[in-house]
């Protein structure tokens, strides 16, 4: 497992000894990428967020923007929850909200990019909470937003289809 922490209060002090500021970091917002990026195939990944009262999980394309912004960067596709309601956001629209649904505890990302399909699930109840249709033309990284100081978690690996 591999969690995604917010440690804001501590950033500046202890950052020279234990974040390092790589390709796959946001340096002015409680972002990361994952490490793999996708440009083919089927991937899917199962994130824990049942304690944390703000995230989001989505996927970036490459060429996302990591410095320089104060909010979500345009290039991020994903499904978030803050102030008690989830909601999506894509480069071309602002927070939409999600009715009807409770607080996830486990969110599953689902991405098709020979369909151009990116699906976020309720692995527990499999209930679809949204799916975006957009045809990728760069390599896409499993994005992970965190302002909540419990962690988020990336759970053992779902299978994964490469085609």
């Amino acid at each position: 497992m591999i969690s995604v922490f917010n440690h804001e209060d501590n950033m500046e002090k202890y950052r020279p000894d234990w974040l390092p500021l790589n390709r796959e970091r946001f340096v002015d917002c409680p972002c990361v990428l994952g490490y793999v990026g996708y440009s083919t195939g089927t991937h899917t990944w199962d994130v824990d967020v049942e304690e944390n009262m703000s995230w989001m999980v989505g996927v970036a394309i490459e060429s996302v923007q990591r410095k320089g912004t104060n909010g979500l960067p345009s290039g991020v596709w994903c499904i978030g929850y803050d102030r008690e309601i989830l909601s999506v956001t894509d480069p071309l629209e602002s927070r939409v909200p999600l009715h009807g649904f409770a607080k996830p505890t486990v969110v599953r990302v689902n991405l098709d990019l020979s369909a151009g399909r990116l699906s976020f699930s309720d692995p527990l109840g499999e209930m679809v909470y949204h799916t975006f249709t957009h045809n990728f033309t760069e390599k896409v990284y499993p994005f992970f937003y965190n302002e909540c100081s419990y962690s988020i978690t990336i759970l053992p690996a779902v299978e994964s289809e490469e085609k």
